[in-house]
């Protein structure tokens, strides 16, 4: 029974942990948003998620009427998003 139990359990465990590897096909998640090459005139939108409690790493300030979010991990943030 054990010579048979093993190697079933063996390729069932080869089987399901070949699953877990596969690649997406369909779509690319890093391709930039234009389709055409060239475009210019869209950007890519890269999106914060923060809790702005925590001064001075990011706190809400009023700017110019509107509530904006600044601090040390909003301009860390912008400059690496400058970079790439």
């Amino acid at each position: 029974m054990k010579r048979i139990l093993l190697p079933v359990l063996l390729s069932l465990m080869v089987v399901i942990m070949s699953a877990c590897g596969q690649e997406r096909t369909t779509g690319n998640p890093s391709a930039p948003a234009s389709t055409a090459e060239g475009d210019a005139t869209e950007k890519e939108v890269i999106v914060l998620g923060t809790s702005a409690d925590y001064a001075p790493y990011e706190f809400h300030k009023s700017i110019d009427g509107k509530d904006t979010i600044v601090g040390f991990d909003i301009e860390i943030a912008k400059a690496i998003a400058a970079d790439m």
